[in-house]
């Protein structure tokens, strides 16, 4: 007796008319934009928290804790995101539920962690970790399965070998909870808690770096050999390289948009929340320079690091996510700064900013995949366009915030200064954009 093949289960309309390729195509950035913005609420909850509730400084034994906790819960984050999303776009299927519920439980388990952060037992904390990781052994084990068993024969198998990133979700869950015991058993001191959480941070980095590299692997080596059973119902067309390299650009541009509005959302409430702006003084002057300065930080920093992903088809690997995630977290760090007494802090770090803008747009440069590429990415970069407001920007906030601290700068020249800041984020953003055009242009004609 014959037996029916599995894909006679697919309604014959949906095959004749394409539906079914259609949802499977664009099923990806459905998974990619939820799972960004639930990263997002978990970073905008983290800096709320930060800012209201904790106390960061002086560095005593429980600021140093929490600042581990915070940094600790951002690279968690960070990295939940990198794997779940990159999972999502190799996954060119019928979206099932249990997909769904592997890549939304880790942030919402984060969300909840948020709560713990800070407080001066941190056991529950340590608790939420050990949770938190066990779970995500069994969702990212189940992703990687369903990502394999979309398309057979496939390398993502592999990803689960020991040595790869789920070896250290495997050996962090139990030391959390470990840790748990032995602080809640006053066997650990305030700077050995401290110690501990700050111990979380290189796990959290260490874990996409390895899945990254395993993923690569995977996208590149591709299937390793036909297999005789259909493909899976769920399944729908072919898992390609260049397939994974037109998506890479959306998920990198879904993250960098989250972070921005998370800056400037941080920006607008600490406005909200302390500051005079009204009515027009020199103190309150102030303020709005150095809002506009933040916001128009902000807006250039998207436009730059939008284009630049969509200018390039490289897989990415986890210093790219890094790259278009620290600048924003940065703008909304300092966004704290904005509207107090001393002004030289916001001036140090407009300079720190400006400056890891400089190194973050020559990265990009080193992530060229081929020749025509890396030759637009010089060419926009070269040190007479937008890269030049960075360059002389950088050391003249430095120098003009080193004057402030030491009050030898009349309080006038320092106003100026912060109210420049507005236009030349503009500047930054109109050189980049003409010289990104008229390179766009160039490798046009040429090819």
């Amino acid at each position: 007796m014959a037996t029916k093949s599995k894909t006679s289960r697919t309604p014959v309309r949906y095959r004749e008319n394409g539906l079914a390729a259609y949802v499977a195509d664009r099923s990806p950035d459905l998974y990619i934009t939820f799972l960004s913005i639930l990263v997002g609420i978990v970073l905008a909850d983290l800096l709320q928290l930060a800012r209201n509730d904790l106390t960061l400084w002086p560095l005593d034994a429980q600021a140093v804790m929490g600042w581990g906790q915070i940094f600790g819960m951002v690279s968690s984050a960070l990295g939940t995101w990198a794997v779940y999303a990159h999972l999502a776009i190799a996954r060119r299927q019928i979206p099932r539920f249990i997909e769904s519920l592997a890549a939304f439980v880790g942030p919402l388990l984060l969300l909840f962690s948020n709560s713990f952060v800070g407080s001066a037992d941190p056991t529950a904390w340590f608790l939420m970790a050990g949770v938190f990781l066990t779970v995500s052994v069994i969702a990212s084990t189940v992703s990687v399965l369903t990502t394999a068993g979309a398309v057979e024969g496939h390398a993502f198998r592999r990803m689960l070998q020991p040595g790869g990133f789920l070896l250290i979700l495997v050996l962090s869950a139990p030391c959390a909870f470990v840790a748990a015991a032995a602080i809640h058993g006053e066997r650990v001191g305030s700077w050995g808690a401290a110690a501990l959480a700050w111990a979380t941070v290189p796990a959290a980095i260490l874990l996409p770096v390895l899945y990254f590299r395993d993923w690569q692997r995977a996208i590149r080596e591709g299937p390793r050999e036909s297999s005789p059973r259909p493909k899976p119902i769920h399944a729908v067309g072919s898992i390609t390289e260049g397939w994974v390299r037109d998506k890479v650009a959306d998920v990198f541009i879904t993250l960098i948009s989250i972070t921005i509005g998370l800056a400037l959302q941080e920006m607008v409430d600490q406005a909200r929340d302390r500051m005079t702006l009204w009515p027009l003084d020199s103190a309150s002057l102030m303020t709005w320079g150095q809002i506009i300065g933040v916001v128009s930080s902000g807006l250039s920093a998207w436009l730059i690091y939008g284009h630049l992903a969509i200018s390039r088809r490289g897989l990415p690997s986890y210093a790219e996510t890094l790259s278009g995630a620290v600048a924003p977290l940065f703008l909304a760090i300092a966004s704290g700064l904005t509207g107090r007494a001393e002004v030289w802090p916001w001036l140090y770090a407009a300079a720190a900013y400006l400056a890891l803008q400089i190194i973050v747009t020559r990265f990009f440069i080193q992530l060229a995949s081929d020749a025509v590429e890396k030759a637009l990415l010089v060419r926009v970069n070269h040190p007479t366009g937008y890269t030049l407001v960075m360059l002389i920007g950088a050391p003249v906030y430095a120098l003009i915030g080193l004057g402030d601290q030491f009050e030898v700068l009349p309080e006038g020249f320092v106003l100026c200064a912060v109210l420049a800041s507005g236009p030349a984020g503009m500047l930054c953003a109109w050189l980049f954009l003409r010289d990104w055009r008229q390179a766009l242009g160039v490798n046009a004609a040429a090819s």
